[in-house]
């Protein structure tokens, strides 16, 4: 699913709701610099995720 972060933790939260089950996100590079990084974090747990993967963009490296 593509898009901003808002709309991908309603949804999370919606199939959390719906599963019951713990959730893995894939939080992208976390949209941003550190604000929107901890933002996401906050509402991806708000929404009901156990774990998120957060991709680290170093200059051309991506690192997982």
């Amino acid at each position: 699913m593509r898009g901003c972060a808002s709309g991908r933790a309603a949804l999370l939260s919606k199939v959390s709701f719906a599963s019951g089950l713990p959730l893995v996100a894939d939080a992208d590079t976390g949209f941003g610099e550190e604000e929107m990084v901890r933002r996401v974090v906050h509402e991806y747990a708000n929404a009901g995720a156990q774990t998120l993967r957060i991709y680290i963009v170093v200059g051309r490296l991506i690192v997982i």
